[in-house]
């Protein structure tokens, strides 16, 4: 009986399919002005079947600060809004991209996954 049980579980657990967002690639492009101001651009390419954000945090900024957030997917460029609203759906953040605060010490760059499927993300800001 136990053979069988077991049999049963294994069989039933390969049929089990793992359905997640996953990131093949992210590139990052650093530039940094005599300033010390640092422009960075991050490419994501990403298979999106769940979940209504993508994001970046940073922690323990000190005196520095993000801003100039630019967004795109596949080409298609986003607004970018001042008061990024974490609870809103899929279609509430599709095209949209800027910051949010979850606490003193933390900034996260966001941007809406806009659509599921395989795309290409890029994203800009200053430091």
């Amino acid at each position: 009986m136990k053979k069988i049980l077991l049999g049963v579980v294994l069989f039933f657990s390969t049929l089990m399919v793992v359905d997640a967002s996953s990131i093949s690639k992210i590139n990052m492009d650093i530039y940094v002005a005599n300033d010390g101001t640092a422009t960075v651009t991050e490419t994501w390419n990403a298979s999106v079947n769940q979940g209504t954000e993508g994001w970046h945090p940073y922690y323990n900024l000190g005196a520095s600060e993000i801003y100039d957030v630019k967004a795109s997917m596949d080409g298609t460029d986003f607004t970018t809004v001042s008061d990024w609203n974490e609870s809103s759906d899929l279609s509430g953040k599709a095209y949209k991209a800027g910051l949010y605060y979850p606490d003193s010490n933390e900034v996260d760059v966001v941007f809406g996954v806009s659509s599921y499927g395989n795309h290409e993300y890029k994203i800009q800001y200053k430091i």
